[in-house]
């Protein structure tokens, strides 16, 4: 699968922020779905629920542990998003209670030995932190 059209350079930024709390994680499965990922069949029907928490239908607390665990479902949304819907250069990913879509040197930004980032690309990169 290549990257989507509708992801573009021009959507990097905040795509949740911090007022989400504990719902931020759910949101992510949403943008994540409606870009196209398709959970494994086994959660599909989690991912469903904690989708329709968004709209106030309580999910079960088993369904949150699934969604925030070590390699849990947003972690796999968000290893999706950066594989098949971020533009090249870009990555998705959390920064202080807050999911970004940010240039590649920006997640790079205090460890240069990383990428391949200019230092003019790097000290570009702490205005977005």
């Amino acid at each position: 699968m290549t990257a989507l059209a509708n992801v573009s350079t021009t959507s990097a930024g905040c795509w949740i922020d911090g007022h989400w709390g504990r719902f931020g994680s759910a949101r992510l499965l949403s943008i994540a779905t409606s870009h196209g990922w398709v959970p494994e069949p086994a959660d599909d029907e989690v991912v469903g629920r904690l989708i329709a928490e968004l709209d106030g239908v309580e999910a079960d607390e088993d369904d949150w542990e699934s969604l925030s665990e070590q390699g849990g479902l947003a972690d796999q949304a968000e290893v999706w998003l950066n594989a098949y819907a971020a533009p090249e250069g870009y990555l998705f990913g959390w920064h202080d209670g807050e999911f970004f879509l940010w240039p590649e040197h920006v997640w790079h930004a205090d460890d240069p030995g990383v990428c391949d980032c200019t230092r003019e690309q790097r000290d570009l990169a702490w205005r977005f932190l």
